[in-house]
């Protein structure tokens, strides 16, 4: 009788052993993963709205800039520091360094506007916003177009352009399908080895029209319906399309993971969007490795 507890020692200390080596084993795996490269040398360019704002990182914070200023949104609420942001953390979770990320993301702008304008990069469609795309002198390997949200909230026409149209005109571009269109092709015109990814809008109960689910905005259009079109011009472009619908903020609990009650993401918000669009664009350069 005795022997039972002693029994009992032994056992238990083999079992706090086996789960210390357990600890240990996932520590080192843990760390392997963070020691993973990644992608360091890859260069990667933004072309978005508020969403994707911090003060001082746009090309009018760079020397030699000649047009409008940027404007940023971020800093605000819990997004404190830069490392805070959506495109941050996609850039730092795919081993990107800091340095090779450009942020052409200009708070409150449009993809429709002035599309021929040089030196003002209010319009996702203009040339200098485009240009700007390389304004550190390299040109990116990945761009990320999160943009056209302020359209939907301020009822630009949707358009009507098809894949089998012209490329639209140069200028004042008032439709969302024809300003899309035209800022991909010029995309792909001055940076034809990139990859370009274009993300569709989240929810947006903070400028929603009617009560309840779904967003609409003042001529009917839903969130999903605005989504739709971006991902059928991207497609005619061959271009890349990660649907934020599936990053885990919905419209249910979009107030949970936002700052100002329904529109720009808090720091939970900007986490959700990153491991989405990092995991999505993780899959796509490993697709790239395998071919």
């Amino acid at each position: 009788m005795r022997m039972i507890p002693f029994i009992f020692r032994i056992c238990f200390c083999l079992f706090v052993l086996a789960s210390c080596q357990k600890d240990v084993a996932d520590l080192l795996e843990d760390t392997r993963e963070m020691a993973d490269p990644g992608y360091p040398h890859i260069r990667i360019a933004i072309i978005g709205d508020s969403i994707s704002t911090f003060n001082g990182y746009a090309p009018s914070d760079s020397t030699g800039y000649d047009g409008v200023e940027y404007s940023s949104y971020y800093p605000q609420g819990d997004v404190k520091s830069v490392e805070n942001t959506w495109w941050y953390k996609t850039a730092a979770l795919l081993g990107i360094s800091a340095n090779n990320i450009t942020n052409c993301s200009w708070g409150g702008s449009h993809v429709t506007g002035n599309s021929s304008l040089t030196t003002n990069a209010s319009a996702g469609c203009s040339s200098r916003r485009i240009s700007d795309l390389s304004y550190k002198g390299e040109k990116p390997d990945i761009i990320i177009c999160y943009i056209s949200c302020n359209d939907w909230a301020h009822d630009i026409p949707i358009g009507n352009w098809a894949g089998s149209d012209s490329i639209p005109e140069e200028g004042k571009v008032s439709t969302l399908r024809e300003a899309y269109a035209l800022m991909l092709y010029k995309i792909k015109q001055a940076y034809p080895e990139s990859m370009v990814i274009c993300l569709t809008n989240l929810d947006d109960v903070k400028r929603d029209k009617t009560p309840g689910w779904p967003s609409n905005n003042s001529n009917g259009i839903t969130v999903e319906q605005w989504n739709e079109n971006i991902k059928e011009v991207a497609g005619v472009f061959g271009c890349y399309t990660i649907d934020l619908q599936d990053s885990g903020i919905n419209y249910n609990n979009v107030l949970s993971y936002t700052v100002d009650r329904g529109l720009h993401p808090n720091k939970a918000g900007m986490t959700l969007i990153a491991n989405k669009v990092a995991k999505e664009i993780k899959s796509l350069l490993d697709a790239q490795v395998d071919e």
